[in-house]
């Protein structure tokens, strides 16, 4: 409730009838809820604030040290004002006075000798009474307002209208925060302290009066209300949704009409998607839930998508650049500060017969790829040794080498493996392998023959070598 008036509005009112307004006119936006004459050279240190301070100059005779510092006492003592009555004892007002009232934003009013102080503070706190009733009716009006709201089943959009309308503030609800609502002067205020539910922006507001502040509290308090009903009904439409996309990963056969009924249920036009894989890194903290609620938050809820221990995969019917533009958001959401999670985009389907493919090739690729957002159709090679690895007899055959080596490893105590992955991340140069290894050039050439020799392959000939070199690049898939 607002229980103060400002000086510029007592001064629209006429209130101090015949006064002067002689300097500090960027304080008339202060707020005065009391009226102290002053009397008394200690009296200044007894203010609380926000009053306006009377004095006809008596307290100052003789005192002109204090006279000097008057507006300094009261600008540190908050006061609103400085209502000077002219006559035999105040005498003369000092520039140096007006420059700190200038400076520090403390009104000085010079009032005619004639007036009358009780006459004065009689009215200002009739005035003061008045207001205060004023912005009680006002606040239970505003308050009946946003209360039907709630009873006709607003929307969140019509509840922020209705508190724009009655603040007067620029008002915006956001479920969640980007990067640059971080930067945009005013106040970001959470909606709920325990619950995540969004934040409301209100530009250029910082403390703002009691009455905006009490509507914006009531405002958010229903926003409160509806949005844990909203969140109730989205939890249980993602949950359906991510039950049936197990159903569909589980390689049951149904028919057709099966197939037709989710196209409808989910409101896509045609059953064509890309496979999405946001992969969590082994230090990331974020909860895969908070990647679907901000996709939801994107896009609306009506996707496909399954959770899994090292991330999540979503089914999106959306274009190559919509699929591009959305998950680079989610890049700039999540991986901000540190990378969190990496991006794989499987090719694009045609078919819910194709789900598990689409999750296969989405989170191999996100594993693999050393981009935080890779799409499979952008990278031949990599989709070259995906095919391979689809074909079972071709991916044992390369699987056998890598097995022989590693089984080698294991049972001698070796690094034969790691020798050929560090000798072909190289680029087959010797030295250089010696080097990064912190090993002799000989014992460099005596792994590679034994791992000539396990393999039966020969590193000098371009078939063999071709052989080895899709069998280490295969390894990320097997």
């Amino acid at each position: 409730m607002k229980d103060y008036l400002t000086i510029r509005e007592l001064l629209e009112m006429n209130f101090f009838k015949g006064s002067t307004l002689l300097a500090g006119s960027k304080g008339l936006v202060n707020k005065a809820n009391n009226f102290v004459i002053l009397e008394t050279p200690e009296g200044m240190d007894w203010l609380k604030g926000n009053e306006i301070v009377i004095t006809a100059g008596h307290a100052y005779i003789n005192r002109e040290e204090l006279k000097r510092d008057l507006i300094k006492s009261a600008h540190r003592m908050n006061a609103a004002a400085l209502v000077i009555k002219i006559g035999r004892y105040f005498g003369e007002i000092e520039n140096q006075l007006i420059e700190d009232a200038d400076e520090l934003g403390i009104p000085i009013i010079v009032l005619d000798k004639s007036a009358n102080y009780t006459e004065l503070i009689n009215d200002f706190y009739k005035l003061l009474f008045n207001k205060k009733n004023e912005n009680l009716l006002e606040i239970n009006s505003a308050y009946n307002k946003l209360l039907s709201l709630q009873i006709n089943k607003a929307t969140i959009q019509d509840i922020i209208k209705e508190v724009e309308n009655l603040s007067g503030l620029d008002i915006q609800y956001k479920r969640f925060l980007d990067t640059d609502d971080k930067l945009i002067g005013g106040k970001i205020l959470g909606i709920s302290q325990t619950q995540d539910l969004g934040f409301l922006l209100i530009q250029g507001h910082k403390d703002g009066d009691e009455f905006q502040n009490n509507i914006i509290r009531y405002g958010m308090s229903l926003i409160n209300n509806q949005l844990l009903l909203e969140k109730d009904l989205l939890y249980s439409i993602s949950e359906n949704h991510r039950m049936l996309t197990q159903l569909l990963l589980g390689n049951h056969d149904f028919d057709e009409s099966f197939y037709e009924s989710i196209l409808i249920s989910l409101k896509w036009r045609e059953p064509k998607y890309y496979g999405v894989y946001f992969l969590t890194e082994k230090e990331s903290t974020l909860e895969t839930q908070e990647i679907r609620k901000y996709i939801e938050y994107l896009v609306g809820n009506l996707f496909l998508f399954n959770r899994s221990n090292d991330g999540i995969v979503v089914y999106l019917p959306f274009s190559k650049m919509d699929i591009k533009n959305l998950v680079e958001k989610i890049d700039n959401k999540f991986n901000s500060e540190y990378q969190q999670i990496k991006i794989g985009i499987s090719l694009e389907k045609d078919s819910f017969k194709d789900l598990q493919t689409a999750l296969d090739e989405s989170k191999q690729i996100a594993k693999i790829a050393q981009r935080k957002i890779s799409f499979l159709e952008d990278l031949p090679g990599e989709r070259f040794l995906l095919d391979i690895a689809e074909n079972q007899q071709i991916k044992g055959l390369f699987k056998t080498i890598i097995d022989d080596l590693k089984s080698y490893d294991e049972n001698h105590g070796t690094e034969l493996f790691e020798t050929l992955i560090t000798y072909i991340g190289n680029d087959l140069k010797r030295q250089k392998t010696a080097d990064v290894m912190h090993i002799h050039i000989e014992t460099l050439r005596y792994r590679l023959n034994k791992v000539e020799e396990l393999t039966g392959l020969n590193l000098n000939k371009s078939k063999d070598l071709m052989a080895i070199l899709i069998a280490a690049e295969l390894y990320h898939y097997l």
